[in-house]
């Protein structure tokens, strides 16, 4: 029996497929040149469907999944590599099928904990969490996060940290759900990792979605969909309450945002805020959010007016004699380009300097330097894309300086 327990789902699954690809090039003389394959001439998408149930426990027997044949089937020039495999059972259920598809053709990882410590940080509010395996969604599953569709080509980004790009839109700004495009705010010291903004309404494809609001998701690159204390993909829960990630339920209508502010500390600074995943601030700021129907509305910064530089960053610390610290953060940062101006201040019994540096694909390199006989330094530089940092050197003296980059 395909449905034998007492081997993993690859096993039988495979036995299956084989036959089925083997039965079709020996009886049939189906022409296999004739499918899409990639530069390699695999098979790009290779979609089983078998009739009934799938009488299986969970990843045994004939349980639905994406997986690779191994040995691949090759026939007429081209040779089979992943595969998906699901039941029709009494109608074909969508959910389990674009779950396993979306595996194939775009690579998304599973979002649910697979040692079911959680229901992950994803749940009910995303096709690869369990928004296809609901009784209401089995017919109609929600859309995949807005993070997912951007890596897929469906969306566009608009980047609004301003240490990556420096004419990043900020003040009052909204989304509505239609809108091809989605909002970053990106950590320039942790490639990949960022806050993604999108509005979601209970509409359409999205009708079974437990709330409509504004969705903030916190992508971290090095986090695991089995790490609900650092998730790979978490909807930052506006209620404060963590329901997903503490087994309460797959999702409620108070974690999307619909008003208030989501910042450093709000509403809960253990359980909701913008800290990036080593709990330094983001400095993202998101007020006066306002939901209507299928678009919200919101403010990027604080809601206290606008500053006196939007784009003036403060980094501080303390240098011994002969001492150089990397800034900022002992990091780099990653930027589009533009006109920046980099200011030191030190201690006026010491000698402080100033360098500018510049990755060049294989070590960094001095592109600009302020060496006076003070601790006060300045460098004006028009950056191109790319990665840079800071040095701080002590000449001589000790002291705490402060760095401001413009």
């Amino acid at each position: 029996s395909y449905t034998d327990d007492d081997h993993k789902t690859s096993v039988r699954s495979r036995e299956l497929v084989l036959e089925a690809l083997n039965w079709l090039e020996n009886d049939q003389g189906f022409d296999f040149a004739t499918l899409s394959t990639d530069q390699f001439d695999q098979v790009i998408s290779l979609n089983v469907l078998y009739a009934g149930e799938h009488d299986s426990a969970w990843s045994r027997g004939l349980w639905p999944h994406m997986g690779k044949l191994l040995p691949s089937f090759c026939a007429d020039g081209v040779c089979t590599d992943r595969y998906q495999i699901s039941n029709i059972g009494e109608r074909l259920e969508l959910g389990s099928f674009v779950h396993e598809v979306s595996h194939m053709l775009y690579r998304w990882p599973d979002l649910f904990d697979y040692d079911a410590s959680s229901f992950g940080s994803v749940a009910n509010f995303g096709l690869m969490g369990f928004g296809g395996a609901e009784e209401s969604t089995k017919l109609n599953p929600v859309a995949p996060n807005g993070y997912f569709r951007y890596l897929a080509g469906w969306l566009s980004v608009i980047e609004l940290n301003p240490l990556s790009n420096p004419d990043a839109d900020s003040g009052a700004l909204q989304h509505s759900v239609n809108d091809d495009f989605i909002y970053r705010w990106s950590n320039p010291n942790n490639l990949g990792e960022a806050f993604y903004l999108e509005t979601i309404a209970q509409v359409g494809q999205n009708l079974n979605q437990p709330d409509s609001g504004l969705a903030i998701w916190h992508i971290n690159p090095d986090g695991s969909n089995n790490d609900e204390q650092a998730p790979f993909v978490q909807l930052e829960q506006a209620d404060g309450n963590k329901d997903l990630e503490n087994l309460n339920n797959r999702g409620d209508g108070e974690d999307l945002f619909s008003s208030g502010d989501f910042s450093f500390t709000s509403p809960s600074s253990e359980e909701t805020n913008s800290r990036w995943a080593d709990n330094t601030d983001s400095e993202l700021t998101v007020s006066n959010i306002d939901v209507s129907g299928e678009t919200a509305t919101f403010n990027i910064g604080p809601d206290q007016g606008e500053p006196e530089n939007p784009n003036l960053y403060e980094f501080s610390g303390y240098l011994n004699h002969g001492d150089v610290n990397i800034e900022p953060y002992d990091s780099w940062f990653y930027t589009y380009g533009g006109n920046f101006s980099f200011g030191l201040e030190g201690p006026n019994d010491a000698d402080f300097d100033l360098y500018l540096q510049y990755w060049n694909g294989y070590e960094w390199i001095f592109i600009a330097a302020s060496q006076s006989y003070s601790s006060s330094e300045s460098i004006q530089y028009n950056l191109s894309q790319g990665y840079f940092r800071i040095l701080v050197h002590s000449y001589s003296g000790s002291g705490d300086y402060l760095l401001t980059i413009n």
